[in-house]
């Protein structure tokens, strides 16, 4: 039976150059400038100790606010980041890290606080901040396919704070409402690894 066919000569592609891990990756693993708010959460231990003149031959006693006080151990912790691109394998990056936490209990045993003296059965407020800022230099290692891993080193500037208002005995002996925060600032040197992955663009 007669037939006819034809047939059309299509150049083949070139793939051997074609990285198949160079894959869409997310912009945050791209773009030069990035900035993101978020947060999570800490499990952590506050022992605080301020040191007065009511009592100078008595050891001051540690305030643990967790179980003194009943606070949460594992309060939220605000993060805001800003990171920019300033060369090919190179970022700069500034986080603040924020938490605070207020409680309200009637104590059961005597707490000393600088000059303060709150005796038991006292209804006090007491409050805990902690304030993070860290500006960290990292460079990328691998940066493919969705893949970033990069090695960082900088500097964090903590600060600390902690409060107790309530009714409290002074100084002179009398008793009144009062309140008193005590504060610490120190730099902590930084270092680690951070690896990112993104599976898709979006």
């Amino acid at each position: 039976m007669p037939y006819a066919s034809a047939e059309e000569n299509v150049p083949e592609e070139d793939v051997s150059d074609v990285d198949v891990h160079d894959v869409p990756v997310h912009d945050a693993l791209e773009t030069r400038v990035f900035a993101s708010v978020g947060g999570f959460f800490s499990t952590r231990s506050f022992n605080v100790t301020v040191e007065g003149s009511v009592t100078p031959d008595r050891p001051q006693k540690y305030v643990d606010f967790e179980s003194d006080f009943n606070a949460d151990d594992s309060p939220e912790l605000v993060i805001v980041e800003i990171r920019w691109q300033f060369a090919q394998k190179w970022n700069l990056g500034l986080q603040y890290f924020r938490s605070s936490r207020n409680v309200r209990k009637v104590i059961e045993e005597t707490i000393e606080w600088d000059d303060l003296v709150f005796e038991v059965g006292a209804d006090i407020t007491a409050g805990a901040e902690v304030d993070i800022t860290r500006i960290v230099l990292s460079h990328h290692f691998i940066r493919k396919g969705g893949h970033d891993f990069r090695l960082a080193g900088g500097l964090h500037w903590l600060d600390v704070g902690a409060s107790i208002s309530g009714e409290a005995t002074l100084g002179d002996g009398s008793t009144a409402f009062a309140s008193n925060r005590a504060s610490a600032s120190l730099p902590i040197p930084n270092i680690g690894a951070v690896y990112q992955y993104s599976p898709s663009a979006k």
